[in-house]
């Protein structure tokens, strides 16, 4: 075995841990950054059971909804004030958050068809 090595910033976790029959895996986050900046101008998470009343108000605030695998997921369009849309690049890049330097941090924030261009993936 040889050792190599990898920038700290590269080193991604093990999202999770998957068994089938006898066979145990870990699901590990891949890809590199492509640049897109969807993760830096849109918000995407998991909610509970909506009601009515809370899809004609996301509805009405033209919030993307996306229903997947029995979870309802909202897109909510929030630009970081560190993004500069011309350039398409962070601000503070090499100062910028954990939560940004960490992104993907799991599957579920990762919805393919909220941000497309990302190039990231789990397997």
């Amino acid at each position: 075995m040889t050792n190599v090595d990898v920038p700290l910033e590269n080193i991604r976790p093990v999202t999770k841990m998957e068994t089938s029959g006898n066979v145990t895996k870990a699901v590990m986050q891949r890809g590199s950054c492509s640049g897109c900046g969807e993760c830096c101008t849109h918000v995407v998470f998991a909610v509970p059971t909506l009601g009515e009343d809370d899809k004609k108000y996301y509805e009405y605030h033209k919030v993307e909804m996306f229903d997947n695998g029995g979870k309802t997921y909202l897109k909510i369009t929030c630009p970081c004030g560190h993004y500069d849309k011309k350039t398409k690049k962070c601000k503070i890049y090499d100062e910028r958050p954990n939560a940004c330097r960490r992104f993907p941090w799991n599957e579920e924030s990762l919805i393919k068809e909220f941000l497309p261009n990302c190039t990231y993936y789990f397997d």
